[in-house]
């Protein structure tokens, strides 16, 4: 069964468009997968399509560790230089999740963007995570 995301449909995602691949109650694979559930805590189909395994997941837990951890931390407190600019901790968290917002709806939308430059943004998101990193607990 596939889990619904609430921040994956605000960006107009519907259920099956992301996640896991949700197999038919035939399907013979099923067994293995709880195998390795059981085995890992996770089965083969998150390594499917890696990449947006890790985006969807990212955006998704920037937008609940914003909504939540803002209001026990101050998110400004920490600055970052990143390529010559300046960022609070919630500067590039929000940079980090409109780069993963374009990302995940690239396909929806009538951007004339193409892979690389939509791959080029992402990879530039990823960098600056690496940066804020130690700051994201509260």
């Amino acid at each position: 069964m596939i889990m619904k995301n609430k921040y994956l449909e605000e960006l107009g995602l519907k259920k099956g468009e992301y996640g896991l691949y949700d197999p038919e109650k035939n399907d013979k694979r099923k067994k293995k997968w709880k195998k390795q559930r059981k085995k890992f805590g996770f089965d083969e189909r998150e390594t499917w399509n890696l990449n947006n395994t890790m985006v969807e997941w990212l955006y998704s837990h920037l937008m609940m560790y914003t909504e939540i951890g803002g209001k026990t931390v101050d998110l400004n407190y920490h600055t970052f230089d990143f390529n010559g600019r300046m960022f609070s901790e919630l500067e590039a968290i929000e940079f980090i999740k409109e780069k993963c917002r374009r990302y995940l709806t690239f396909e929806l939308t009538d951007d004339d963007m193409t892979y690389d430059e939509i791959n080029a943004e992402m990879t530039e998101a990823l960098h600056l995570l690496a940066e804020i990193f130690p700051a994201l607990w509260w």
